[in-house]
């Protein structure tokens, strides 16, 4: 075979080899070829003409994943509940002292993450209505003794973990299993509530059973 000892056109292995090493540290999953130890991949699914979401989580690079897992999502509807509703499960799958990479397409989700607890987070009104699953994440996150990275990843682009996440996600949209993860309902009442220690500061506090508008009012007078 003419190429026995190169490529088709002539050129040794040796160079073949590095521009395809130089080729594959650039893609934008190229962590995962230095990574020791667990690599996953999260995905959500929304279609909001049938109102319905899903989660889909892979474990696993190999030909086969090691452990997967599709789930319907409850409302309300967002690509950030949904994928934050697979980052929950998957740190559920993974034992908290091993090594988790881990890849994601939703940079909201991301951002949230990062942001969380410093002075110059101040979040998008409809992403509140997600702290209840992004809340369980930080908490899951923070339990963790091993190494953990999330990356963000171009959706639809070929990569095949996410590729295989977004198939996960699609089959638990269509699935008929009671939702994970749900939201409140609209019609649910929605009130405030003083801290006790805030009612120790400002002893002129109303009972929490009065109209917000007159507990807010009492409480700006205190101060």
């Amino acid at each position: 075979m003419p190429w026995a000892s190169g490529t088709s056109d002539g050129r040794p292995m040796k160079e073949c080899s590095a521009a395809w090493e130089y080729y594959r540290s650039s893609q934008q999953d190229a962590a995962q070829f230095e990574w020791e130890g667990v690599i996953a991949a999260i995905d959500g699914s929304v279609d909001r003409n049938c109102e319905t979401m899903g989660a889909g989580v892979v474990v696993g690079l190999g030909p086969q994943p090691v452990e997967s897992s599709s789930f319907p999502v409850g409302k309300p509807l967002a690509s950030l509940r949904a994928e934050a509703a697979g980052l929950a499960r998957l740190l559920d799958l993974v034992a908290q002292d091993q090594p988790l990479l881990i890849f994601t397409d939703c940079l909201s989700m991301l951002m949230i993450l990062l942001r969380w607890g410093r002075l110059d987070f101040w979040p998008d009104p409809e992403d509140i209505k997600h702290f209840d699953v992004l809340g369980s994440c930080l908490r899951k996150l923070r339990c963790r003794s091993g190494p953990t990275r999330l990356v963000k990843v171009k959706s639809h682009s070929g990569l095949l973990m996410n590729e295989r996440a977004d198939a996960l996600a699609e089959h638990g949209r269509l699935s008929e299993e009671p939702p994970l993860w749900p939201g409140p309902r609209k019609l649910d009442p929605l009130f405030l509530k003083v801290r006790p220690g805030v009612r120790k500061i400002i002893g002129c506090l109303p009972d929490d059973n009065v109209p917000d508008k007159l507990l807010i009012r009492r409480a700006v007078e205190g101060i």
